[in-house]
């Protein structure tokens, strides 16, 4: 089965994150550091089809765990998309700044990890 990798080192951020994902159908797995989530990768290269990764992990950026990802080798190339939490009204980051930041990675999403937040801006 296709999985989605979610490395966050908070783990209430991670389980919200896991949990709507799986909610939409998705399988994921929940790690809390770039070691965590190298060494997953690393035993099942196969099974992880996207990698969503927190910018600033305990142990070493998502810039850096994308790098030790590419360098597995026999792989496919797998999305590593990063993850920025905070609010959906919060337009204090220019696209051009994250972008220059992350540039070569596949995509940047800002979520709220807050689901009450979440609740509240849906229902309004």
């Amino acid at each position: 089965m296709n999985t989605i990798l979610v490395v966050q080192e908070g783990s209430g951020s991670r389980e919200f994150i896991c949990k709507t994902l799986k909610r939409k159908g998705y399988n994921t797995v929940g790690v809390g550091s770039g070691k965590a989530a190298y060494e997953y990768f690393f035993l099942f290269p196969d099974k992880v089809r996207l990698v969503l990764t927190a910018y600033h992990l305990p142990d070493c950026t998502g810039f850096e765990l994308k790098k030790k990802i590419e360098r597995v080798h026999g792989v496919k190339p797998v999305p590593v998309i990063f993850l920025s939490e905070g609010s959906q009204t919060d337009e204090t980051k220019q696209p051009d700044e994250a972008e220059e930041l992350f540039r070569g990675i596949n995509g940047l999403l800002q979520y709220v990890a807050d689901p009450q937040s979440v609740l509240n801006k849906s229902a309004s």
